[in-house]
């Protein structure tokens, strides 16, 4: 058995546990389904009495203390985002190896391979919890292609954060696309954003390189409907990724206010290199 399909079928013994037949997923009742609360106390004071450094601190959002049965959030976090963390830290009471282990050590003290192991498998197991294995997809491929979609169920029907929605729905796509998770970044134009690429989440069968850090001008499509306040609504453009053999790719973009989201597909040439 591989690790993914071990990860689903954990979280499909979890779901059936908890009794979970259709989101959305409260998260705060799977935690007391395994005997796991909520202490009053900051978790900013908790990693501090560990004798983490505060820049250790300042990268955790959440934490689980397996022989006290707690769970911390972040205060200040999104409601969303702290379900996330739930039910990622409920993943290393549930995963037989991340329970054994960090039983008896911080996962500060395991190797960076294992650490970064274990927090993709409780993303993994958390995002298989909320999104309903495939039915989350298959919810998302009876609606339109593009990201009215994701945002319609994330804010509807399953009610999780739109960067875990938007995540989901690109890598379980049967269509070739990709999204690009963008920043605003200040242009030399006084008042105007460039659009600063942070990084991308690419479909299976979605092989187009991006290098990472590339900026869009502010009067690019994406940067002109970012500055014009348009992209509080999934907005349709053109998109043009540059390098030795540019491509345009039909688009679409959404900003919540912290990221900026935009799903490309259909790669084409550009007018320059038909000429």
């Amino acid at each position: 058995m591989d690790e993914n399909n071990a990860i689903e079928q954990l979280a499909s013994k979890a779901r059936k546990k908890l009794g979970l037949s259709h989101p959305p997923v409260d998260p705060i009742k799977a935690l007391e389904g395994y005997q796991l609360s909520l202490p009053d106390e900051p978790l900013e004071e908790i990693l501090a009495g560990a004798g983490l450094t505060d820049d250790q601190i300042t990268k955790i959002d959440a934490m689980v203390d397996m022989r006290d049965k707690s769970v911390y959030v972040r205060e200040g976090m999104h409601d969303r985002q702290k379900n996330w963390g739930y039910l990622h830290e409920l993943a290393h009471r549930v995963v037989p190896t991340h329970r054994d282990l960090l039983y008896r050590c911080s996962i500060f003290r395991l190797s960076p391979s294992v650490q970064k192991q274990f927090e993709r498998e409780a993303d993994e197991f958390a995002a298989e919890v909320f999104f309903f294995g495939k039915e989350f997809i298959e919810d998302a491929m009876s609606l339109p292609f593009g990201l009215s979609s994701p945002l319609q169920l994330a804010n509807g029907r399953y009610d999780v954060s739109l960067h875990a929605a938007f995540n989901r729905y690109v890598k379980q796509n049967p269509n070739n696309c990709c999204l690009l998770i963008s920043s605003a970044v200040d242009s030399k134009n006084i008042g105007m954003s460039d659009i600063e690429l942070k990084y991308y989440i690419p479909s299976n069968g979605f092989k187009v390189h991006i290098p990472p850090h590339q900026k869009a001008s502010f009067d690019s499509n994406v940067g002109a409907l970012f500055n014009s306040g348009k992209l509080s609504s999934v907005t349709e453009h053109e998109f043009i990724l540059g390098g030795e053999n540019p491509r345009i790719f039909d688009a679409n973009s959404f900003t919540n206010g912290y990221n900026i989201f935009t799903l490309i597909w259909n790669p084409r040439p550009t007018k320059i290199d038909r000429e």
